[in-house]
């Protein structure tokens, strides 16, 4: 499969998953395609296309649900998110991936 054929078929999820994809020769596709920056792996078994490539681009708590299935949004950084309380914890980084 070529990248942009995997590209196009793949870039209106927010991520992807070796579990739903192809076996064997698609794995080490991915494997290139991941030291040529075209996919970014968020840990084993899932990846994001690269910034360029997606269309839709994934929240900060959306990914963190993804990794971690036990996680969980707090009181205050909900507050902090929709400006409801002047405290607000800023981690100075623009961009997560």
């Amino acid at each position: 499969m070529k990248y942009f054929e995997f590209k196009n078929a793949i870039s209106r999820f927010l991520f992807f998953s070796t579990h739903i994809s192809y076996m064997g020769i698609l794995r080490v596709q991915l494997s290139n395609w991941e030291k040529k920056g075209l996919i970014i792996r968020l840990k084993r078994g899932l990846y994001v296309l690269n910034e360029n490539n997606r269309k839709i681009e994934p929240s900060r708590i959306f990914l963190a649900n993804s990794l971690y299935s036990h996680s969980y949004v707090s009181t205050a950084y909900a507050l902090g998110y929709y400006d409801l309380i002047p405290e607000k914890v800023e981690d100075g980084t623009q961009s997560f991936l």
